[in-house]
């Protein structure tokens, strides 16, 4: 992302990262340890190993060698790829899907909850919004304006700013579950709130994962549940005012939203995410939310 978004900043905070983690440079561009450094480049003109070798593609993919770091670090910002199409249901892990307890939900069955997800792979953000999260909090395509502007966060559009660090807090505690590779870590419940259109802001349970493919590739997933049947009242209130509003409204497409159903408190499908927030200590959360902040705040 540092790259693609011409940002120093961002390259800082990942460089520190890295260094907090002690992992080796070689390992983070060429694979794993004790590969050749080399291993799959051909030498340009000039001597210098540059040029990808193509018969040894496969061998690049097995040790997860940043190959397409050559063509991001020449091209322009203004060139950039920084979002790609709309992710779909059916493309997430079966390790998140298990994790939130959404391992048999199909995407026909989200129509009444509120799930955001993200996918980051070498640099390019996919997003996810479930058909409740579209009609009574945000659309895709505002989240996907928002991630191309970069002038705020995307978690700003949904998420009241006094909530803020403690989704950071999720974030570093995600992480922090990953002692070693092949780790899937459970999803953590926490208590947080969400604004909905018309600027409603209610109490809600929100279930948050993380899931590390590999270093170039992952997938964070929010679910947000209203905590109490009052909050439930309010949503549907706060849906049913939208509604009115939008039939008056000229705007394209139809409008199921009178017959779709605010997500439930307690979820009746799959496993509940348990209540989770004792990984690293309230010190190393801290610092870990600054490095990710920085400051002044953070937009890329």
């Amino acid at each position: 992302i540092a790259f693609r978004r011409r940002s120093f900043s961002l390259l800082e905070k990942a460089c520190s990262l890295a260094n907090r983690a002690k992992m080796p440079m070689d390992k983070i561009l060429c694979g794993k340890e004790g590969d050749q450094g080399d291993k799959g480049l051909l030498p340009d003109s000039t001597g210098s190993s540059l040029v990808p070798n193509e018969s040894s593609q496969s061998s690049q993919d097995t040790c997860n060698k940043m190959d397409f770091m050559l063509s991001v670090l020449l091209t322009k910002k203004e060139h950039q790829k920084v979002s790609g199409s709309p992710l779909n249901w059916s493309e997430l892990p079966k390790p998140l899907l298990e994790a939130t307890g959404n391992s048999i939900i199909t995407e026909a069955c989200l129509s009444s909850r509120w799930i955001f997800i993200r996918e980051n792979c070498k640099g390019i953000a996919r997003f996810f919004a479930s058909p409740a999260f579209e009609r009574d909090v945000v659309t895709w395509e505002q989240i996907q304006k928002c991630w191309e502007d970069n002038e705020k966060e995307v978690l700003s559009l949904f998420v009241p700013g006094s909530e803020t660090p403690g989704c950071f807090r999720l974030l570093a505690h995600q992480i922090s579950l990953y002692a070693k590779a092949d780790t899937h870590p459970p999803a953590t419940r926490s208590s947080s709130k969400i604004m909905l259109r018309g600027n409603i802001m209610i109490d809600v349970d929100m279930i948050f994962c993380v899931h590390i493919v590999n270093l170039d590739h992952s997938f964070t997933l929010v679910e947000f549940l209203p905590k109490t049947s009052e909050e439930l009242s309010r949503a549907n209130a706060a849906r049913h005012l939208n509604s009115a509003s939008a039939s008056k409204s000229k705007s394209h497409g139809s409008n199921n939203s009178s017959t779709s159903s605010i997500p439930s408190p307690i979820r009746q499908q799959g496993n509940q995410p348990h209540f989770l927030l004792d990984g690293w200590k309230n010190n190393e959360i801290d610092e870990f939310i600054s490095l990710l902040k920085g400051k002044g705040g953070r937009k890329e």
